[in-house]
């Protein structure tokens, strides 16, 4: 523990005393050391313009030290290292009870400490936070992607949707992206519809064509008498066809 300054301003009748302290205190199970500084300070009078903060016995002053060693040690030796926060506020409460004493060592005097972490602990500390920052803004950036990949697929598929819907699409689509081509575009339109028409009645005349070809007639009357004969050898009986059938033979109905 070393005493690094003893320092006094003067401020009209009265003088700001102050003392800082710095030495290593140890954590919780012994492990790592916080590093401390205590700031003591005391506005005397102006009586006192000769008073040291230690006084002038060298006994008292190591007394002084001892007792704020001790306060500090005991107080830290309750929190992990990396709660240096809590051990922080508890060591600053011990310290106000200790100077607040009603024979106090130091009389008037005020303690401020701080606590820091020591290297060997910061390290790994900055690159465990690095990396989780790292974690987190891949995490937040595949977030962001996978939401805007949502929304592009929804409006691709709203719009393939409604393009199914319309024969036009295509040509609405080659419109936005060349609009001075719009005449162009129209005409290939209407040649596509009306060549399209034309297959559409081409292959209802080819139907027409084929349907008239074809004898139903015929047809039925021969599929109606295979299958009597048919019957006939296999020695199943049948009844005689109505000859008031429209496919009765023509000489039944005789």
């Amino acid at each position: 523990m070393a005493l690094l300054y003893n320092h006094y301003s003067a401020a009209g009748t009265s003088k700001q005393e102050e003392t800082t302290l710095s030495f290593t205190s140890p954590s919780q199970g012994d492990t790592f050391d916080f590093s401390v500084t205590v700031r003591l300070s005391r506005i005397s009078g102006a009586k006192r313009r000769g008073f040291t903060p230690w006084g002038s016995s060298a006994e008292l002053k190591e007394q002084a030290r001892e007792i704020i060693r001790s306060t500090v040690r005991s107080a830290t030796r309750q929190y992990p290292i990396l709660e240096p926060d809590r051990a922080e506020k508890e060591v600053n409460l011990c310290l106000d009870r200790e100077l607040s004493h009603p024979s106090p060592l130091l009389p008037g005097w005020r303690a401020q400490v701080e606590l820091t972490l020591p290297d060997e602990v910061k390290e790994p500390r900055r690159r465990h936070l690095n990396a989780m920052f790292e974690i987190e803004a891949r995490a937040t950036e595949t977030e962001r992607r996978m939401k805007t990949l949502r929304e592009s697929r929804a409006t691709c598929e709203r719009f393939l949707s409604e393009a199914m819907d319309s024969w036009m699409a295509r040509y609405a689509i080659q419109l936005g992206e060349d609009p001075q081509n719009a005449a162009v575009i129209l005409q290939d339109m209407l040649n596509e519809r009306r060549d399209s028409a034309r297959d559409l009645l081409d292959l209802l005349g080819k139907i027409v064509a084929a349907q008239t070809s074809a004898n139903v007639y015929d047809l039925v009357i021969a599929s109606e008498s295979a299958l009597r004969k048919s019957f006939e050898r296999l020695g199943v009986p049948l009844p005689p066809p109505d000859p008031e059938s429209l496919f009765a033979p023509v000489g039944a109905s005789v």
